[in-house]
This record gives structure tokens, C-alpha cells and sequence, in this order.
């Protein structure tokens, strides 16, 4: 994961780079593209010091597209922890080409046959990774709690008890709306683009589509108005 915060102003750190390993997504873009991504340059700061001011933070959780690395998104979660959000950035392991940890170890994608998911896009297999992707966020929320309370920097500063916000791109925008279905600490989500068999979210407790407050942002045209059966949408637009 990758956490952004509100900084301390003033404190001289290292420049975050933009998206680190950009060139492992080297195939999936044309090279004036990757050139450009490569060139892109954030605002944030590595291990700076939590902004001193006695506030507790709201928190959302952030995951991407698949395929795709998290920090594809630098901007968009930057721009929010600038608003004073802690923002955690989810990068699913196996699901982009490379991930690689703080240690330097790398995990590199899995094709489906060597993974454990059915080697088919049904229904079915569909809603089994939206529901992995929706653990994980059920695991950065616990240690999230933890965090609250171990004495370290985020000691007291994380405000968990409005709940935890929830978005993403594309599948992971998808994966935010099931994760709210499966997680009461999850307070709303936000699904940026996607959709899947069952619309913008799995179907996970059948006609139950959730109390939370859940945002649907979609491109407008027959593609998004054919795909999605009336029974999700009147509901979900109530």
C-alpha cells in the first residue's frame, strides 16, 4: 500500500516519484505515452512528518483498475490528502505487471491459468476476485485500526469512527462497491468508471444493494445505458 497524509510544512524531504517501475507497463502504452508518464513529477514527499496539528484525519481507501499500479492515480490521491485525507493506495498483488515491495522484492502479474481464479470471465468468477479485492480492503482497514493505536506517527490521528471511504477506477471501482456490501466500517463508495456482469458492483447479498451512500460515475452513452438491467439501476438511483 501507499499511504499520503497532510505533511508538516517546512520539512525538507525526498520528492516522491510520480509512478515508480513505470517502464514494467511499458507494453500496455505507446512510447510517447510511457515518455510522458516517466516525465510526470508529484507533490508529495517521502516519510515526511505527519502535520503537527491535533485533528484526527478521515481515511479512504483507494484501488485501481486491472492491471493497472496504483500510482497511475498519484494525482488523484494526492489532490485529496492535500484536502486533509490520509489516503490509502491499494496495489493488489499479481494484478499489475510488477509490483515490487519495500524490500525489492517483485511480484509479477499471473496469467489465469497459473492462478487459482477459473480460467472463464462468467458471472461467477467475476464476483469471486471483486470479493478477494474487497478482503483486501477489509485488511488494510485493520491495520489501519492498528495503526491508530501503536504509538506510531499515525498514533491518534486516524479518524475511523465516520467510517472509512472507499473508491477506485474501473475494476477497482467495482471492487469499492461490492467491498461496502461486505464491510459495515466502510461509511460510502465512490466507483470511478467500472462495471461488471451485474452493474456497478457484485451482487453479493442479491437484491440487498446497500445503505451506505455509493456514487456511480460513469461515461454517458447507449454503451452505459444498455448494460445495466433496470433492477440495479432504480434502486441504486433511489
Amino acid at each position: 500500500v501507499h499511504v499520503f497524509y497532510p505533511r508538516e510544512p517546512g520539512i525538507t524531504a525526498q520528492r516522491a516519484e510520480y509512478l515508480p517501475d513505470a517502464e514494467v507497463l511499458h507494453g500496455l502504452w505507446s512510447e510517447a505515452f510511457a515518455a510522458r508518464i516517466r516525465a510526470m513529477r508529484s507533490y508529495s514527499y517521502v516519510s515526511a512528518p505527519i502535520a503537527k496539528e491535533a485533528r484526527r484525519y478521515p481515511v479512504a481507501v483507494f484501488l485501481p483498475g486491472g492491471g493497472m499500479k496504483a500510482l497511475l492515480n498519484h494525482a488523484l490521491v494526492e489532490d485529496l490528502a492535500s484536502h486533509g485525507w490520509i489516503v490509502v493506495a491499494i496495489d493488489p498483488p499479481y494484478n499489475a505487471q510488477a509490483l515490487r515491495f519495500a524490500d525489492g522484492h517483485v511480484l509479477r502479474a499471473l496469467p489465469v491459468s497459473e492462478s487459482n481464479w477459473p480460467q472463464d470471465m462468467d458471472d461467477v468468477a467475476y464476483a469471486a476476485r471483486l470479493v478477494h479485492w474487497s478482503r483486501d480492503v477489509t485488511f488494510v482497514i485493520d491495520k489501519l485500526m492498528t495503526l491508530d493505536t501503536d504509538g506510531g506517527m499515525f498514533a491518534g490521528r486516524i479518524d475511523l469512527q465516520r467510517g472509512v471511504g472507499v473508491f477506485g477506477h474501473s475494476f477497482g471501482g467495482t471492487a469499492a462497491g461490492t467491498a461496502r456490501l461486505l464491510d459495515s466500517r466502510i461509511g460510502a463508495a465512490i466507483n470511478l468508471d467500472g462495471w461488471g456482469p451485474e452493474g456497478p458492483f457484485a451482487a453479493v447479498k442479491g437484491p440487498d444493494v446497500g445503505a451506505q451512500p455509493f456514487l456511480w460515475i460513469v461515461r454517458s452513452g447507449p454503451t452505459a445505458s444498455s448494460w445495466y438491467p433496470d433492477r440495479l439501476l432504480q434502486p441504486i438511483a433511489g
